[in-house]
This record gives C-alpha cells, structure tokens and sequence, in this order.
C-alpha cells in the first residue's frame, strides 16, 4: 500500500511540475479580472495565451514550439499579454490584455475616440464605450506618434476606462508575453454562473 500511494504522489508531483513548466512556457491560462477589453473579452474569463508564437530568437525547440503555432511577427489587431511593473508596488508585475493597434513606424492619432493610424481612420467593431456620450481630452484625444522601433502602441478595447498606451506610453517588445487565441472556459462571478457559450471561443 505504501509503495502504491508513493507511486501515485510521485506521478502527481511529475505531472504538477510539467503543467507548471507548460502554463509557464508554452500557453498560460490567464484568468481576466477586468471589463477593460469588453465586449471581446470579459471579467471572469479564462484566456488561453499562446508564448512561443512571437519567439524572436532561434531555438533547438523551434519544431516542437510549431506544434502550438507557426512563429509569426506581432501584427496589428492582435490581443496580447503585456506584464509591466505595477506602479502602487513595484515588487510586483502587473500582467493585462490589450489590442495591438501600431506597431514600429506607424503613425497613430485619435481625435474625437476615433483613431486613426498612418492617416486611415481604423473600422473597429471590437470597440465599446462606457461612456460614449462623455468626452474627455486627455482620453479622447492624442496628437500624431510614430511608434518607435522594438515598440507597441497598445489599447483596450474599452476605450472609456482602459489603461493603455495613452497612460503609459508605448509598450517595449520583451513586455508583450504572448497572444490570446481563445477563451478556454468563462465564469460570471455576478451571477455565479458558467457563461456555456464562451468556451473554446476564439478572439479576434
């Protein structure tokens, strides 16, 4: 009895371990804890990142990584994972979903909360607005950047109380951990319920 029950807690340990070493390395299970990419992300859900596909060294797990996705630049309209210091404690990395929206050389402008990249006005589908009838310079609006090299410049889809880079500013290249590729499960914490029809959902 003593031989099996150590045998079983060895396997536990085992597999602990590589799903540790595989949520950190491979795809993280982010849980999502705020409405700021509503409507194409909500509170409660349970994001799968994938962490190899922006991989920009070569690596001798090249081939294994390409089983989770064929390597590939970070491209506009892309949701990312992004870690950055959290300025209340900054023992702590503070880790958030947001929208690629320019990526090194383009130029990004919003007037009015309409923005507008290399002078095209963006058709973006994904946006909501808390507050669509309020207008507020400082959110709304933003003079012509060019995005520089190695950077991002990143939004939330929640345009009236998204973080993003109109607070902070560009976002570096090593601060983007992976991209989002789908909603494994959904949780309503205010209903106390599973939101059925998000699982497996793709986000776009």
């Amino acid at each position: 009895m003593n031989k099996r029950l150590t045998t079983a807690l060895v396997a536990f340990v085992v597999v602990f371990v590589l799903a540790q070493l595989f949520n950190y390395y491979i795809i993280r299970l982010y849980q999502v804890h705020s409405n700021e990419m509503q409507l194409s992300v909500l509170d409660g859900d349970y994001v799968l990142v994938n962490q190899v596909v922006y991989r920009n060294q070569p690596s001798m797990l090249d081939s294994f990584y390409d089983l989770f996705g064929t390597k590939q630049e970070i491209r506009n309209g892309d949701i990312v994972l992004v870690a950055f210091n959290d300025k209340t404690d900054r023992k702590f990395t503070k880790l958030k979903l947001l929208r690629v929206i320019g990526v090194p050389g383009d130029q990004i402008k919003i007037d009015n909360k309409k923005v507008f990249r290399n002078s095209e006005a963006l058709l973006e589908t994904y946006v909501s607005h808390s507050a669509a009838e309020e207008f507020l310079p400082l959110r709304d609006e933003m003079e012509e950047v060019i995005v520089p090299e190695k950077q991002y410049f990143l939004l939330a889809d929640n345009r009236d109380i998204g973080q993003d880079s109109r607070v902070f500013g560009f976002v570096p290249r090593e601060n983007i951990i992976g991209k989002a590729s789908s909603v494994l499960f959904s949780y309503d914490n205010g209903y106390g319920s599973f939101r059925n029809k998000r699982t497996f959902f793709e986000l776009k």
